[in-house]
């Protein structure tokens, strides 16, 4: 089996595997030319190609160099992003010329049984993924939510909250405030820079699958919501809102409003992304909207030979300097130029 380095943004051979091996939104090379474009991450493919010279598997990753250390990930910023194999022979070489790298390995996958049990392989988080099969007319969906989604998108509604969607240099100013207000001041995290969202943009605008819904009351902006579409899923990439708006239920109205979307463009799933177990509201806003559940594993290698000191000093100082940013006090023009700063170490 010939195993060999490849770049999956100019390699045909990687956009064929995604089609025959189940690629998700997170392995297309649009995604990954956003991850360049914002922290500067060179993203690489390791394919695997059998005797008849057909590629059966292949895994993108990227080398993040932290602060003092360096380490292997598949990919980062992403819900998941498995190796892809059409054939689980090609798993035990894709992994053993990463490992020869030296380098810790970080996989999130959705349930993939041929990597979630290889032992060279530790669980080192667990996760929720959500996703909708939208089989029937939007109206069906609304029927099977639960009853108090139902009454709160019929409130958001007589209230007279509206889904819009607007010009990018309108979406993505109101969208950022929304965005870096609810990192900083409901989970204490820094905010990815203004980079992201834009590159994002520019990528997934050009082929068609950036859906930006914008949600206004009396004319201004209290939620937003960035839907991508990658094939036929649409995925609902990143929420943001006001929380003095939230007895308005706009975030209710915007899922409504999602799956409107996905049918008018024929997508055949919507894709909820990741939650944290430690983030329960949030796992049980998306089961509200009878969507199916299944496990999304983080699994880590680390090399006998590592020094985990280094790597959890370092996220102690990345941890301690963000309490720091997020502080009550600091401005927030200093809050967001740190996050631009500090966001690619957090991969």
């Amino acid at each position: 089996m010939l195993i060999e380095g490849v770049d999956p943004f100019t390699d045909a051979r990687w956009r064929d595997l995604m089609g025959r091996a189940g690629a998700m939104l997170f392995h297309t090379p649009e995604w990954g030319r956003v991850l360049a474009d914002t922290y500067g991450f060179e993203i690489r493919a390791t394919l695997a190609t059998d005797e008849s010279g057909e590629v059966i598997g292949g895994v993108p990753w990227v080398q993040v160099d932290g602060l003092r250390s360096s380490r292997l990930v598949s990919l980062p910023f992403s819900d998941v992003c498995p190796p892809l194999l059409v054939d689980p022979r090609a798993w035990p070489p894709l992994r053993d010329a990463l490992m020869a790298r030296g380098l810790p390995i970080t996989i999130r996958t959705l349930g993939s049984p041929t990597v979630v049990t290889d032992p060279a392989f530790a669980v080192s988080s667990r996760a929720r993924w959500h996703g909708l099969t939208l089989t029937d007319g939007p109206h069906k969906h609304f029927d099977a939510f639960a009853p108090s989604v139902r009454r709160a998108i019929r409130k958001a509604i007589g209230l007279g909250v509206t889904v819009k969607q607007v010009a990018d240099e309108v979406f993505i100013p109101a969208f950022m405030a929304m965005h870096r207000g609810v990192r900083r001041h409901k989970y204490g995290l820094l905010a990815q820079p203004d980079r992201f969202i834009e590159s994002m943009r520019d990528q997934f605008r050009a082929i068609e699958g950036w859906y930006p819904l914008l949600a206004l009351y009396d004319g201004e902006p209290i939620a937003a919501t960035i839907y991508l579409r990658h094939g036929d899923a649409l995925y609902y990439k990143f929420n943001a809102s006001r929380p003095d708006a939230l007895p308005l239920r706009p975030n209710n109205l915007l899922v409504w409003e999602g799956v409107r979307l996905g049918c008018e463009l024929g997508c055949r799933l919507l894709d909820f992304g990741a939650s944290d177990d430690d983030q329960p509201g949030l796992v049980r806003f998306k089961r509200s909207f009878g969507t199916d559940e299944r496990e999304i594993v983080r699994l880590q290698y680390v090399p006998a030979d590592r020094d985990c000191s280094i790597d959890k000093a370092e996220g102690e100082l990345l941890a301690e300097l963000t309490g720091l940013f997020t502080a009550p006090g600091v401005p927030d023009e200093i809050a967001a130029r740190a996050g631009a700063l500090l966001y690619r170490y957090f991969a």
